[in-house]
């Protein structure tokens, strides 16, 4: 007679197999121990029991995924195949909102940039507007944008830096950004206080330069984790919070998952990945907050 053990090693060994460095959840285990065996022969709280222990002797494939929520369903392995999906999706009717939002960003932002190359900075106007539409479009959720703007706009030779991105990005520049842009204000007691805006900076860096800066939010940051969990793809550990502290570190993250020998997807422009990853997060983890407007 099989024990439940043997249950759960069985299932979660098939899982593994196709899937090669994935650290199946409970969810999918129990689910393809029913499916593996009749649900009548289950005894859900014996079945809950053996898990703990199963998951006690095998702690060190476990404590990567620690603290990783569970999407509604196992999400693919990233390939070629699963990035021009989404990428299709991304250019249907049903994203044409997007789309049209996306295209006015885009405009203005390229279009101050481009006649901007040769001077030191926008005007505090031209900040404000950008700033106003990144929080409109976006649902950034700034406290205060006209100190965000007065923030940015004393950021010494921002577009001179801004404009070598492609070939020498500053990435300094989105934490200069996030750093005491935004402040407290709606509790008196902090404030004025200021407040990390991190996701905004990523994107009012990015629509400078959509190839040399990727843009953070939450959908994002949880996928991240996700395939992080599941393969490894770079050397240590990380959480959300990590990634909000250092624009550096998430460069790295990303360019981890992007060049990972697993998924073959290096080939991607880095804006086609950002809408792989937030669509794959807006679809799997349905619950999380993002800062794109739903």
């Amino acid at each position: 007679m099989t024990t439940y053990l043997q249950k759960i090693q069985e299932s979660f060994d098939s899982i593994r197999s196709n899937d090669p460095g994935s650290v199946p959840s409970r969810k999918e285990v129990f689910r393809e121990i029913i499916r593996r065996y009749s649900v009548e022969s289950i005894n859900k709280t014996t079945l809950a029991k053996q898990w703990q222990e199963f998951r006690e002797r095998n702690h060190d494939i476990f404590k990567s995924r620690s603290h990783v929520p569970v999407p509604r369903r196992p999400i693919p392995t990233p390939c070629p195949q699963e990035v021009e999906k989404y990428l299709k999706f991304w250019h249907g009717d049903r994203m044409k909102h997007y789309q049209d939002q996306e295209a006015c960003i885009g405009e203005l932002f390229r279009s101050t940039c481009a006649e901007k190359r040769a001077c030191p900075h926008d005007s505090l106007e031209m900040i404000l507007t950008k700033t106003l539409m990144l929080n409109s479009f976006y649902s950034t959720k700034l406290n205060a944008p006209l100190h965000v703007a007065k923030h940015v706009e004393k950021i010494k030779d921002f577009y001179v830096r801004i404009s070598h991105a492609e070939s020498k990005p500053d990435y300094d520049l989105v934490d200069e950004i996030a750093r005491g842009g935004d402040i407290l204000i709606d509790n008196n007691q902090d404030y004025g206080k200021p407040r990390n805006c991190f996701s905004f900076a990523t994107k009012y860096c990015h629509h400078h330069k959509p190839d040399a800066f990727r843009i953070y939010d939450s959908f994002v940051a949880i996928v991240l984790r996700y395939f992080q969990a599941h393969h490894t793809f770079y050397p240590e550990d990380f959480s959300g919070e990590k990634l909000k502290k250092s624009y550096h570190l998430f460069h790295r993250v990303w360019d981890a998952f992007k060049n990972h020998e697993l998924y073959g997807i290096s080939q991607f422009k880095n804006w086609e990945l950002d809408k792989y990853l937030w669509l794959l997060g807006k679809e799997y983890f349905p619950r999380v907050k993002s800062s794109r407007r739903e």
